[in-house]
């Protein structure tokens, strides 16, 4: 049997009998809808006209398969169904913000499909994505994809891997190109606490820069409560006046409460007079907006991100003696194991700590 080997359609004559020497069996040569050549016996014989007949049979049927593999279908596509695919799997308002990510991860995804002149799911090999990583990484200015870490570039592959999947499900390929990638994802650096001067610079630039007002809002909320950024917007009939609490609506679709630092109830009260039904209404891309206002101020220089503020609160708690089990619930950790990847504590945090020891 002659060995299968990838090759494309190009310049390819289509199915094929042929004779091999001292053999009564029709041999066909043909090409599967993964592209790889086949060749071996019909097991019909070719001195027998019934079963010639039968072997041409199959051989226009390997045709028409080569044929359909070849010209493709609209249906094929990528255009034709994987923006479809997302609103279906992500219907649900709880999965807004991961479908929001999976569509901004297939624009960059599309740019270079498109770049490689790759328009079906069976034009996609394992090549390709490994070229991928360099090229995200690098980016590409002029056609909106902005040069990006080695995580990023990863999960972008990680949808690609999904939309194969759904690709093999549609029949448009039979192996996902995107598995045993086996690109380990790089350990994220920590995530910085802010000073008091970090913190004093922020406020300011905010005011001087004419910041938008969410962002003002949302900083002020963050400060004083550690809830992540999304969280920051909320009702204002979700704070218990009496009780001093506010309900949170967190990540996994699930709600949790938290008092009202006594400096931040200013702020509350005063969007509550003007009327407002939403502490503020965050856009699109909100954290690339807080990237390029630290990076404006120079404070990207230290790696700062809004998630510093979570960070912040946290290990200012903790060093003020608040038990991890209480900060936990403050800022909705699910575990402590979690919640101590994010403390900051230094040697001098500890050194108080020490006059307990009795030896």
């Amino acid at each position: 049997m002659v060995k299968s080997v990838a090759v494309s359609y190009t310049g390819y004559t289509m199915a094929s009998l042929n004779k091999r020497h001292e053999s009564p069996y029709w041999y066909i040569k043909y090409k599967d809808p993964s592209g790889k050549q086949k060749h071996h016996t019909t097991g019909f014989r070719h001195d027998i006209p019934a079963q010639t007949r039968k072997a041409r049979i199959m051989m226009n049927e390997k045709k028409l398969v080569e044929l359909r593999f070849e010209k493709g279908t609209n249906n094929e596509v990528w255009s034709a169904w994987v923006p479809e695919f997302f609103k279906q799997k992500y219907s649900q308002p709880s999965s807004d913000k991961t479908r929001h990510r999976y569509e901004t991860c297939w624009r960059y995804l599309s740019v270079f499909l498109d770049e490689q002149g790759i328009t079906r799911p069976r034009q996609l090999t394992f090549r390709h994505c490994e070229l991928y990583m360099n090229w995200r990484k690098a980016g590409k200015p002029e056609a909106g994809v902005l040069a990006c870490g080695h995580n990023t570039a990863r999960l972008d592959l990680k949808i690609l891997h999904l939309i194969c999947v759904h690709a093999i499900k549609r029949e448009f390929i039979q192996s996902n190109p995107c598995a045993s990638l086996r690109i380990k994802k790089h350990k994220s650096p920590l995530k910085p606490e802010l000073s008091d001067e970090d913190i004093a610079l922020i406020r300011t630039k905010l005011v001087e820069l004419d910041m938008p007002d969410w962002m003002s809002t949302s900083f002020e909320i963050a400060i004083h409560t550690g809830c992540r950024l999304m969280e920051t917007s909320f009702p204002l009939n979700k704070v218990d006046w009496k009780k001093g609490n506010i309900e949170f609506h967190a990540k996994g679709d699930k709600d949790y409460s938290a008092p009202i630092h006594p400096k931040l109830l200013p702020l509350l009260k005063k969007l509550k007079e003007e009327g407002r039904k939403m502490t503020c209404d965050i856009p699109s891309f909100p954290s690339k907006a807080w990237w390029l206002f630290f990076k404006k101020i120079g404070l990207h220089k230290k790696g700062v991100c809004f998630h510093c503020i979570r960070v912040t609160v946290i290990s200012r708690l903790i060093r003020q003696g608040v038990p991890e089990n209480k900060v936990r619930q403050i800022v909705h950790h699910a575990s402590t194991e979690i919640n101590r990847q994010y403390q900051r504590l230094t040697v001098d945090d500890v050194k108080s700590s020490l006059d307990a020891l009795i030896v």
